[in-house]
């Protein structure tokens, strides 16, 4: 694993939730009910953070059709995962701290994980290529 991966990843996590926050934090400032600023920041944060990890962290170009695709399907993956974690914790009897800080741990490393294993992963060379140097 790359630390400067890593460190730009983190970084794009940063901007993301960032984004969310000023959007969804601004809209409810303004007068609009928390559910839809929620539904307008969310969206926002999430293209920010795909188009931060294609470009800045995972450095694809292109293949727009390949890993947009992918990006949402880890999304819902990544939220289905974590609202099952949040789940099982609650039935063992955690706190809702710990329930929170386990949660907030298991999202961005998942996320990581999962995007660098699938989603943005390079498409496998045409049959027949050679290898890049």
């Amino acid at each position: 694993m790359k630390i400067a991966r890593l460190l730009r990843f983190v970084l794009v996590g940063l901007i993301s939730t960032g984004t969310y926050f000023v959007l969804t934090e601004g809209l409810v400032l303004t007068g609009q009910p928390i559910d839809i600023a929620h539904l307008i920041g969310y969206p926002v944060s999430l293209v920010v953070s795909y188009i931060g990890r294609k470009v800045f962290t995972f450095g694809v170009r292109g293949q727009h059709r390949r890993s947009g695709p992918r990006f949402l399907i880890a999304t819902a993956i990544l939220a289905a995962t974590q609202w099952g974690l949040i789940q099982a914790l609650k039935s063992a009897g955690l706190g809702s701290t710990s329930i929170v800080v386990i949660s907030a741990v298991y999202y961005p490393v998942a996320s990581f994980f999962l995007h660098t294993l699938w989603t943005f992963r390079a498409p496998p060379a045409p049959a027949g290529s050679k290898p890049a140097p």
